[in-house]
């Protein structure tokens, strides 16, 4: 919320997070703030980046390189 303020924006796109609250806030304060919805908003903020979470994910090999049987 600081930097937002920080930037003197007259509009504001909020993206993620908790969107709803968020674009109320704005829009008190007297900014034009509006919700945007990405692929990425349904993910669960807990899961992300954990380890349990890391586990449950498929190792990826480098790209460029291919396994070998040998």
């Amino acid at each position: 919320m600081d930097a937002i303020r920080a930037t003197e924006a007259q509009q504001v796109i909020v993206t993620h997070g908790s969107i709803p609250v968020m674009v109320r806030w704005l829009c008190q304060i007297g900014l034009d703030a509006k919700a945007f919805d990405t692929e990425y908003g349904e993910e669960d903020d807990e899961s992300v980046g954990t380890p349990a979470a890391q586990a449950d994910k498929p190792a990826q090999e480098p790209a460029g390189e291919e396994a070998s049987d040998a």
